[in-house]
């Protein structure tokens, strides 16, 4: 992604209202690039995980719930694998941040006739797994 910026806006720099800003990369002296790396923002993840965790409590059917509840449960094994026992609530939106096609597919082998909410319960499976960070206590980003 780097690379095709740099092809395309090289000496280019950015005009907003009289600013000028640089491009989001440098290249060292070898010419190859060092990519800053971009952090999801923390309060967009959680305002997405939270409508996903609300939408999941207005699920009144029983079977549909069952059926949410085992979506969110296999997406949360699998973010245990991908970011570990031990992590904060920013590392956790940095992942929501690099994409979630992988916990939608997880919803749709768990539970087929869930394809349209996959997105939603994927929120929801983050919004529980947000409680195991060692910065969060229901809620409210705990002081480092």
């Amino acid at each position: 992604m780097c690379m095709s910026f740099l092809t395309l806006y090289s000496s280019v720099r950015k005009s907003v209202r009289g600013q000028t800003f640089p491009p989001p990369f440098r290249a060292d002296v070898g010419g190859s690039l060092d990519c800053q790396a971009v952090t999801y923002p923390l309060a967009n993840a959680l305002y997405q995980w939270e409508e996903g965790a609300r939408e999941l409590a207005v699920i009144d059917d029983p079977r549909r719930r069952r059926l949410a509840d085992r979506v969110i449960a296999a997406i949360r094994v699998e973010l245990r694998r991908r970011i570990g026992p031990t992590f904060t609530a920013e590392e956790l939106a940095d992942l929501y941040g690099e994409g979630t096609d992988w916990a939608q597919q997880i919803a749709l082998d768990v539970a087929p006739a869930a394809s349209d909410e996959a997105q939603t319960l994927a929120d929801a499976a983050f919004w529980a797994h947000l409680r195991n960070a060692g910065n969060f206590a229901g809620g409210r980003r705990l002081p480092a």
